[in-house]
């Protein structure tokens, strides 16, 4: 296996997870802001 490719495909899949994790705490946090606006 090249390791130039190896190097590749683990920023590319780290840089995928980042994004995700980074999107699912903006959803819980919009959903949470959502929740206080609609209460008070």
């Amino acid at each position: 296996m090249d390791f130039a490719y190896l190097i590749d495909q683990f920023a590319l899949s780290s840089a995928f997870l980042l994004c995700f994790t980074d999107l699912s705490q903006h959803k819980k946090l919009a959903r949470q802001q959502f929740w206080r606006f609609a209460l008070f």
